[in-house]
């Protein structure tokens, strides 16, 4: 699982590498914490994106193994 803790909106997808969406869900700014269960995806590398309401934008490798 990913946590995050942040006190911001921020929107997460999470995409294989077909560029299929598999997780797409939001932190509201009023949630101290919020887990992304991705327990569920199969092993193998996926692409994670993170993005908030000031336009900020972080997007990393996800590997599941």
């Amino acid at each position: 699982n990913i946590t995050i803790s942040d006190k911001e909106t921020v929107w997460i997808s999470v995409f294989d590498l077909n560029g299929r969406q598999v997780i797409k869900t939001f932190k509201l700014n009023n949630e101290n914490v919020n887990t992304l269960p991705v327990t569920t995806l199969a092993k193998g590398l996926y692409i994670i994106n993170f993005k908030n309401n000031d336009g900020g934008e972080l997007t990393r490798k996800l590997i599941i193994e």
